[in-house]
This record gives structure tokens, C-alpha cells and sequence, in this order.
């Protein structure tokens, strides 16, 4: 039988045993930082728990959205920046949350007792300067059926969301990729370039972030 894990690891990797939470994670959860959900009209601690970052480089700095866990069971999304990739700055605000304005969320904004998890995100730098994050989101715990939308910006503060990915193609995104049981959506992932050559074509793509 093979072994389970590869024994010739490199040199460089810290072994799992070793790992202290201080390398664990350079962004634990600050259970202190609340917001205003619109949807929800109240108060909401946003930020008991941090995963799944994704991050690109913007003038020379680091930044990164994430996932974070409120005191509500549903997941928004924060922002980071570090000069040095170990000591982040974060916003005192999600960066995503669901709005009530927001129509591309269909009947997930109707029920204001919940509101609605952004996460799983993925970012990506363009050729003219835009970044272009997609993300998934749903109602998480009782409304698991995960959609895909996109949201942009050109500084990293101020976003545009754009909605749902495949509004044009299906009436729900699982109907064009399927899910996969219990209620895992394929992640989104981008192709930035496509290069033709006489015997081959080579795709880039980014896909940072959660598995």
C-alpha cells in the first residue's frame, strides 16, 4: 500500500506537529468589530472566524478578501492589506454584504430574519488595471444552493457588483455547472490568457483561495 503522505518533503515545510497558531493563521478573527446589516436591520458581530483569503497585489501591497463568520451563521467578506504578507491592516466593515437593493440576489433578500453568506472568492488582476473578484453566495445553514456572481474595481475600495455570473444563460447557475452533493458548488476560478502555439494551447488561469 502506498504511503499516505510523501516522506521526501522540502526542506522549507514546516511540519504539521510544529505549527503554532501563530503560523496556523496571520489573520485569526477580531469577535469585537460589529456593522449595520441592511438586511438584517441590526447590529451583527461579522467577524467570530476568518478562512479561505484571496489576495492579489495592488501599487506594491498585498490585499486580500475573506471570508468571515458572524455571530449570525452567515458568511461576508472582509479586506486586508500588508506591505510584508505577515502583519495585515484590516477594514472595520465587510467589503461584500448582502444589500436589499441588490436584485440579483432573487428570494434570498426576502426573508429579513437571514441574511445571506458571500464567500469562497476568487481574485484577479486584468491587462487594464481592473480587478475582477468572483464569489459565491447563498444562504448558509438553512439555504445551501450556492450561486456565482462577479463584482470590480480599479482601487481596491471601491466596488461595483455585478451579479450573477450566468443570468443569461440558466435561471440558476447549478443548471450550467452541476453541484456536487452535499452542497459543493465547483468554485470559481478565472482563465486570464489563452496562448496558441503550432502544437499546443496553454491556459493561465488563477484560482486562489478555498478547496
Amino acid at each position: 500500500m502506498a504511503a499516505l503522505v510523501d516522506p521526501n518533503r522540502p526542506d522549507w515545510e514546516i511540519p504539521f506537529e510544529d505549527v503554532s497558531n501563530s503560523v496556523l493563521s496571520v489573520m485569526p478573527g477580531e469577535s469585537d468589530k460589529t456593522f449595520y446589516d441592511p438586511l438584517l436591520r441590526r447590529e451583527v458581530k461579522w467577524e467570530q472566524d476568518v478562512y479561505c483569503p484571496t489576495g492579489s497585489i495592488y501599487h506594491g501591497r498585498i490585499y486580500c478578501v475573506y471570508r468571515a463568520y458572524g455571530d449570525d451563521d452567515q458568511w461576508r467578506m472582509g479586506l486586508a492589506w500588508s506591505d510584508d504578507g505577515r502583519q495585515f491592516v484590516r477594514a472595520d466593515r465587510p467589503v461584500f454584504h448582502a444589500r436589499p437593493e441588490d436584485e440579483f440576489l432573487g428570494p434570498l433578500r426576502d426573508d429579513r430574519t437571514r441574511s445571506v453568506s458571500y464567500g469562497d472568492s476568487r481574485l484577479i488582476a486584468s491587462e487594464d488595471g481592473t480587478y475582477y473578484l468572483l464569489f459565491n453566495y447563498f444562504r448558509h445553514v438553512v439555504a445551501p444552493e450556492q450561486e456565482l456572481a462577479v463584482a470590480s474595481t480599479r482601487d481596491m475600495v471601491n466596488w461595483t457588483v455585478h451579479g450573477r455570473i450566468f443570468t443569461r444563460v440558466a435561471a440558476r447557475d447549478r443548471d450550467v455547472i452541476p453541484e456536487k452533493a452535499p452542497w459543493r458548488f465547483p468554485h470559481p476560478a478565472v482563465v486570464t490568457r489563452l496562448e496558441a502555439t503550432d502544437s499546443s494551447r496553454r491556459e493561465s488561469t488563477a484560482s486562489t483561495g478555498c478547496i
